[in-house]
């Protein structure tokens, strides 16, 4: 009789810690980075720059496909990337610090499930623009881990560029 107690006791203590989880949301972690970055730039007027702004956002689009179309950390996304860094210097930091940041969120194997691109700017110098991306990849049973990411590009010439120099370790 005891145990049967006990086991009904703790059923209800697991169903209400349960429900008491997804009451608040299936997300268990989030994780942001360089947000005062963006808000302490020195923004360019929306105005001035639209055409730079739209093909930032679209080479930013192409860029967190490839980063969520297989594991990032696999050798396949890794040569995808190539083309939107300058050199394979700057993409293998990237890359390694990104990485990083993905575990540090608690995303699973590295794989990320999807991305929303908030907000895209572009500093005075129209040299630097910033795009604010929220990802969410698997964490843990129906939970989902977030991470919201400020990623700084260069424009060189007329195209753009991930600065991982300018990032945050």
């Amino acid at each position: 009789m005891k145990k049967r107690l006990a086991r009904k006791i703790l059923a209800v203590v697991v169903a209400a810690f349960v429900g008491g989880l997804f009451a608040f949301g299936c997300t268990a972690k989030r994780l942001q980075t360089d947000l005062e970055r963006l808000e302490s730039a020195n923004l360019a007027e929306p105005e001035a720059v639209r055409t730079d702004k739209e093909r930032l956002r679209a080479r930013a689009r192409e860029f967190m496909d490839v980063c969520i179309a297989d594991k990032f950390t696999s050798k396949l996304t890794y040569q995808r990337l190539e083309e939107f860094f300058e050199s394979s210097e700057e993409r293998d930091a990237f890359v390694a610090t990104f990485a990083a940041r993905l575990r540090k969120a608690g995303v699973r194997r590295d794989r990320l499930k999807s991305y929303k691109i908030e907000q895209v700017a572009i500093g005075r110098s129209e040299a630097m623009g910033f795009v604010r991306v929220r990802m969410k990849g698997h964490f843990w049973g129906p939970f989902n881990s977030e991470l919201l990411e400020v990623i700084v590009w260069k424009k060189s010439g007329a195209e753009w560029f991930v600065w991982p120099q300018q990032q945050r370790k």
